[in-house]
């Protein structure tokens, strides 16, 4: 890991502890300066092939060496100050000399990094520590061997200084990388060490004495051979025993594989928990570990985690995958699963108590639980743990038939239950510990993208492809001759609407269904044929197309799965009722192109429809599509192209002709402009301005609309679009045309209004101009623009008019 990506009060840790060793060895080397250089040279060289020939003991990942003993020698010799370069010369020498394939390399990089740099000032601190306290305790440089006596108790304390002071710098730096508690890894990496570091002060003292005892100075030093062949007989025996291990590793790792292939059947089996299992066991261990479990407890825990579940094998897929509330038998059935868990647990014979936390993961604190009816502390601590934390990861999990609540609401549901279904203690531990069991989790989830799928994800993908085409295939068929059981007559009106839904509600499910047609008139849908739950809201229910679930579909023609069917039916009940429909389906009804309906199936359970009941879906819909005697019903509510009053384009041609404009105008950056013309009666003593088909019989508003829009002809330029937008609303969508020129047509619609016939006195032109792009990039925006300045802005270019008498040949009525 780069120095970049360290935690930053790890990285700010390294910085203060460099800075804290440079201050330490100017201490050291300014207060008492080495003299005998030729000692220390010899020591300093010692000290890196000590480093770089470790021993690595066979229940730890640790590395000992002579170098902590030659430490020892040179404090006691020469010391603080010599003591802390012949440290470091060991930490030079193990960083940078490796043996490998029976030959020796030199890798001077290896010791040009941050943890190189935090070793070496952690190895200089902990020498001034042991220096200060050998000096503190009245030790002295010992120059014969009466003075070894006096040295030993204030070397012992020394060396306890520095097992401490190192020991909790490496246990920090571990801590912080991940996210652990420090006494913990300083139990884990260092609790055993102390041994080892009194040995070496042992062996450093004996060097001591063999040095001042034996004749010729240096030839003393022939002991530190002997100490390592001891150290050399211990590798041997070592290494048998890591070979041991490694055996024994194999095989959890054979164990551990096989727990894993059980787990992925249970995933296999209830796709709905993938990973959760996972998550279960990282929440499960991390609150064991706060409860106090070690070793075996805490593997037990682990491989229950994970196993849990796996009586859901022999439970039947129709129980397993239901949506709907289960029955009271469908319950006992599901319940059957921690048994059928036992029983299959109890054939492997695990070297952990296993059984007993799958089989008690259901009872409650207070009695109620099953399959045993345990209370207390009667149910094992395993069993209480694993209760808890399924329960929450399943709350803040998504299902099929719910969404996933918020953790802090999920704790307080915990909080409610203490006492009755969870243990009080383990309950307190469990909230207090989460904010570090998400983080372990997110970084389990973060390394396992970083890896890529899974064998669960790529067996589930595959048999999915697979699955996906017979299915496709069963889905054609089913539909098919579902559908052609329909009679001959049963497509006219009304009663082909009912055949259809009961025909559609046996191939999908659904709580209520709808068919929609589209009223070109006044673009919306109207249900033609509602059932099911909740059918009296869709009496009398219009929805406008482009609005809503069903008349978003209608507009875009998309299909739209598990969307809210609060979309189209909550403005339809009242203050107080709960609209228990959650999820819809909605497909298109197409014919030549046109978008004449839908059908929308609504459900009370959440996120129920598959991709499968789409298909089916779709299928019938294109099935009534393309069979002739199934689209009379439906080409009847095909809009015409024309108006049949005005004679001018409906609003589909509108629609259509502002989308090609716009993308005109788009590609060859040219502007265009957009009038939306109102035509209202202003009659009342107020001066409000009514709706025009509120105020006039039929035939006199037919004419006023004809009126109006030979007006509007007469007004524009050859190739604009005139289109009777709905009622007595007009667009004019005016080509490669700036403001200044659409300001000019309106005023020409002023001068021409004034020509009104006299009957018709009292009514009111309005008139609002948006222009492309300055007003809006899209043919809505222009619109809404343009009628916000027409209502709401009159100092904008608007024309509110008292009509003047105007007469027209051909307008008697009934022309």
């Amino acid at each position: 890991m780069r120095f970049e990506e360290l935690p930053s009060r790890l990285r700010g840790w390294i910085i203060v502890q460099s800075l804290l060793a440079m201050a330490t060895a100017y201490w050291l080397w300014s207060a008492a300066p080495v003299e005998d250089w030729r000692l220390l040279t010899f020591l300093t060289l010692t000290g890196v092939l000590a480093g770089a020939c470790k021993v690595a003991p066979s229940h730890s990942n640790a590395r000992v060496s002579l170098i902590f003993t030659i430490t020892v020698f040179a404090l006691l010799v020469l010391g603080p100050a010599a003591a802390s370069l012949v440290g470091v010369a060991g930490v030079v020498g193990s960083l940078t000399l490796r043996h490998r394939n029976d030959r020796w390399c030199f890798l001077p990089l290896k010791a040009l990094t941050h943890q190189s740099l935090f070793n070496l000032a952690n190895v200089v601190i902990a020498v001034g520590g042991m220096g200060w306290a050998y000096r503190a305790f009245g030790g002295v440089p010992v120059q014969d061997v009466a003075q070894i006596g006096t040295a030993v108790l204030p070397c012992f304390i020394g060396t306890a200084v520095f097992y401490l002071i190192n020991g909790v710098g490496v246990s920090m730096a571990l801590a912080w990388s991940h996210g652990k508690p420090i006494g913990e890894i300083f139990q884990d990496c260092f609790g055993w060490t102390w041994v080892g570091f009194a040995g070496s002060a042992s062996i450093g003292v004996a060097v001591l004495w063999a040095y001042r005892a034996l004749p010729g100075g240096l030839a003393g030093l022939l002991f530190l051979p002997l100490a390592y062949l001891v150290y050399y007989s211990f590798d041997v025996r070592s290494q048998k025993m890591r070979s041991d291990i490694d055996h024994m590793r194999e095989v959890n790792g054979l164990n551990d594989a096989m727990i894993a292939s059980l787990a992925m059947a249970i995933e296999t089996k209830d796709p709905h928990t993938h990973k959760h299992v996972h998550r279960v066991r990282e929440y499960a261990l991390g609150l064991g570990r706060a409860a106090g479990m070690k070793g075996g407890e805490l593997e037990a825990m682990r491989a229950a985690a994970l196993l849990h579940d796996i009586g859901k094998i022999g439970i039947p897929e129709s129980i397993l995958d239901k949506r709907d509330k289960l029955t009271p038998e469908e319950y006992d059935i599901i319940k059957g699963h921690v048994e059928m868990g036992c029983a299959i647990l109890g054939q492997v014979d695990f070297p952990w108590p296993v059984v007993p936390i799958v089989r008690s993961h259901h009872e409650r604190w207070d009695g109620l639980g099953y399959p045993d009816g345990l209370v207390g502390e009667d149910i094992p601590l395993g069993g209480r743990i694993l209760s808890m934390v399924d329960m929450y990861d399943a709350l803040t999990s998504e299902r099929p038939y719910r969404r996933a609540i918020p953790a802090e609401q999920a704790l307080q549901i915990i909080r409610s239950n203490v006492g009755t279904q969870f243990d009080p203690r383990l309950a307190d531990l469990f909230i207090e510990t989460l904010p570090s069991m998400d983080a372990a989790i997110a970084a389990m989830s973060a390394e396992a993208e970083r890896k890529g799928p899974s064998l669960v994800e790529v067996l589930s993908k595959r048999t999915a492809k697979l699955q996906e085409l017979v299915t496709a295939e069963m889905d054609e068929t089913a539909v098919d001759a579902e559908l052609a059981s329909l009679d001959a007559d049963d497509h006219r009106m009304p009663t082909f609407p009912a055949q259809l839904a009961s025909r559609i509600a046996r191939l999908v499910p659904c709580s209520a269904f709808s068919l929609f047609v589209i009223d070109r008139e006044r673009q919306v849908l109207v249900p033609v044929h509602a059932t099911g739950q909740f059918r009296h809201l869709f009496e009398g229910l219009e929805i406008r197309v482009g609005e809503g679930l069903s008349g978003f579909v209608a507009g875009t023609g998309q299909t739209v799965i598990n969307a809210s069917a609060s979309m189209d039916l909550s403005r339809r009940i009242r203050p107080g009722e709960n609209l228990e429909l959650s999820s819809a389906l909605c497909v298109p009804l197409e014919v030549g192109g046109q978008i004449l309906g839908v059908i929308t199936l609504y459900h009370s359970t959440y996120n129920l429809y598959q991709p499968s009941h789409e298909r089916r879906l779709r299928r019938v819909a294109s099935f009534l599509s393309h069979s002739a005697k199934y689209t009379d019903w439906l080409e009847a509510s095909v809009a015409p192209t024309s108006d049949p009053i005005t004679g001018l384009p409906t609003v589909l041609s509108l629609q259509q002709f502002m989308h090609t404009q716009l993308s005109i105008a788009q590609s060859r950056e040219e502007v265009f402009s957009v009038l939306l013309v109102s035509l209202n009666v202003s009659v009342n003593s107020r001066g409000a301005v009514d709706a025009l088909d509120s105020l006039l019989a039929p035939p006199d508003r037919n004419r006023l609309l004809i009126g109006v829009s030979r007006l509007l002809r007469d007004c524009v330029r050859d190739g604009d679009q005139i289109s009777r937008a709905h009622g007595s609303q007009f667009v004019v969508i005016l080509p490669r045309c700036g403001e200044p020129e659409a300001l000019q047509i309106s005023e020409r619609i002023q001068i021409r209004s004034n020509r009104l016939d006299e009957m018709l006195q009292g009514a009111r032109l309005a008139v609002g101009c948006a222009t492309f792009p300055r007003d809006g990039g899209a043919g809505s925006a222009l619109l809404a623009v343009a009628e916000e300045r027409m209502t709401h802005r009159p100092e904008q270019p608007i024309l509110a008019l008292d009509v003047p008498p105007f007469a027209i040949p051909g307008w008697e009525a009934g022309a």
